[in-house]
């Protein structure tokens, strides 16, 4: 985004600024799809849903705060994300926000889906060929979908790759 930006300027000056500003869009635009996501993501939680997540997404967070904010009761099952543990800081943040959280230790996860109504996980990118996200997100869609439970990701626009994405890339 930053050398798309700055590409084609005539001089250093020109391509700092057109880079900010092509900066500050970005942000606007993670903001405000997030904030539409949630407005919608945040009608699927039933009220006294276990929700579980996986990893870290600002969106999915987003959604669970906003939903606690619109008085919804439920709980989310975190799993730790090793090895940098995102789903323990995740947790965190739930819990300074008064909404009820475990930690689920990763491998355990597919064991805990007995207890799940509902899977929420963001994307880092969605490709033509599918959708690229933590490790273990799959297999957790797969143990959703056993147990006909619905397994969402939550992705913004601009992580979403174009239809001419090289089927090179891809195995």
């Amino acid at each position: 985004m930053l050398l798309l930006a700055a590409e084609g300027q005539p001089d250093i000056e020109e391509m700092k600024r057109s880079s900010k500003e092509a900066t500050k869009s970005f942000i606007l635009h993670l903001q405000t799809s997030a904030e539409q996501i949630s407005k919608i993501a945040r009608g699927l939680i039933p009220e006294g849903a276990k929700v579980l997540t996986h990893s870290y997404s600002s969106t999915v967070l987003r959604t669970f705060i906003d939903a606690s904010r619109e008085g919804k009761e439920f709980e989310v099952f975190c799993t730790e994300s090793r090895p940098i543990c995102e789903g323990f800081q995740l947790a965190k943040k739930l819990s300074e926000h008064h909404i009820k959280v475990r930690l689920q230790v990763d491998c355990a996860a597919a064991y805990v889906m007995k207890d799940v109504d509902l899977v929420l996980v963001g994307a880092d990118c969605v490709t033509p060929y599918g959708l690229v996200s933590k490790v273990g997100t799959y297999g957790l869609a797969v143990s959703a979908k056993e147990r006909g439970i619905n397994s969402m990701p939550f992705a913004v626009r601009k992580n979403c790759s174009e239809p001419e994405w090289p089927r090179n890339i891809v195995s």
